[in-house]
């Protein structure tokens, strides 16, 4: 209570004490007894008292009101302020943290590995090991809710038009004849000149040759290669992904439908997510998602699914600026096959499985 505030409450109680007093002492001196007219003044005084208190009451709250409005307005203000700020300005880092409560134990269980390369060693002497028997098999149990060694493609919209579409998981560049999806129509050296931000499965697959001093075995030949960091927590039944990518694989690794625009900083008031999974072939070209069109269904169908990933919570974190990152709560959405037109039938036997990720920002730092 200020003290403004403070000095109108005395005001009002000195106000009624001193009719009070006033009355009190003709009481006494009439022997304890009030005239009728006494009686209506001490009521007057009293009901007085009570609408003063309460104007004032009623005046304290219309200021917090209108405190609260001003700073609401003011930090909406800002909030635009800043979200043109980024909107001018280039992305040229980026953290992405997902959060899943409630996850099942089937969901993190190792699955049993194909190792795609010739070296024999474990798969801890690997490139990635982490990346390659715990990232990308919870990602592939987003979908079943079992964890498999498949490849595993994450897009995420920079953009509300998906003009911006950032590629993460990891594909097969030499798709084995002994593999579910036998048939394949994308030309194998075409997966080379996919984003940096997919891992190829061949090159994690290598490992250190230990019968010579160490040394890495060649890595594949790609025009889009960077280095970027990832992470798997647990702690409970929660899991966390996340990826941290520096400027190289912002350059190399955001796909974009026109590529004279630039990624901005700005962040989307909506995001949405596609996985996909059971990848046998695409109907378009794999080097540019942005560029995928009515293929990739941005806008999700159907209503949200239940299960551990029915409540994600998805962070972005631009340019290393926690005060410009948005938090995004995230509902899954029905599984179903892309289709595609291919050889003047349909085609929908290899084509992925799309399983939608939307949800709008809960908390935001940077509008």
């Amino acid at each position: 209570m200020d003290t403004a505030t403070l000095l109108r409450y005395l005001g009002a109680l000195v106000a009624f004490g001193s009719v009070a007093f006033s009355i009190a002492t003709k009481w006494r001196a009439a022997n304890w007894r009030l005239t009728k007219t006494d009686a209506v003044t001490g009521t007057l005084a009293l009901a007085g008292f009570a609408v003063s208190i309460a104007s004032i009451r009623v005046q304290d709250r219309a200021a917090a009101q209108a405190a609260a409005d001003e700073k609401q307005r003011t930090a909406a203000a800002d909030a635009k302020h800043q979200r043109e700020v980024l909107s001018q300005t280039a992305l040229t880092t980026l953290t992405v943290e997902w959060r899943f409560d409630r996850v099942p134990a089937r969901a993190m269980a190792p699955p049993q590995l194909r190792a795609a390369g010739t070296c024999a060693a474990d798969f801890e002497a690997r490139r990635e090991p982490v990346r390659r028997t715990q990232l990308y098999p919870f990602l592939t149990a987003l979908t079943g809710g079992v964890a498999m060694d498949a490849p595993v493609v994450l897009l995420l919209s920079l953009d509300a038009d998906a003009a911006h579409v950032l590629p993460l998981g990891m594909l097969a560049a030499n798709p084995s004849a002994d593999d579910p999806l036998e048939w394949n129509r994308t030309k194998p050296d075409r997966l080379k000149d996919v984003s940096a931000t997919i891992d190829l499965r061949e090159d994690l697959d290598q490992c250190l040759d230990v019968t010579v001093h160490n040394l890495p075995a060649p890595e594949i030949q790609r025009s889009r290669r960077c280095d970027m960091k990832t992470a798997v927590g647990r702690e409970g039944d929660r899991v966390t992904v996340r990826w941290e990518l520096g400027p190289l694989c912002i350059a190399k690794g955001v796909d974009i439908a026109n590529s004279v625009d630039l990624t901005k900083a700005a962040l989307p008031d909506r995001m949405t997510a596609l996985l996909l999974t059971s990848i046998g072939d695409f109907p378009f070209d794999p080097a540019n998602f942005a560029a995928g069109g009515t293929s990739l269904p941005w806008t999700p169908r159907g209503s949200p699914r239940s299960g551990f990933p029915d409540h994600s919570r998805l962070t972005l974190v631009p340019n290393g600026q926690t005060d410009d990152s948005a938090t995004f709560d995230m509902r899954a959405y029905p599984t179903f096959r892309m289709g595609g037109v291919g050889g003047g039938a349909q085609v929908q036997h290899a084509f992925p499985l799309v399983t939608a990720f939307a949800g709008s920002r809960v908390t935001s730092n940077g509008g």
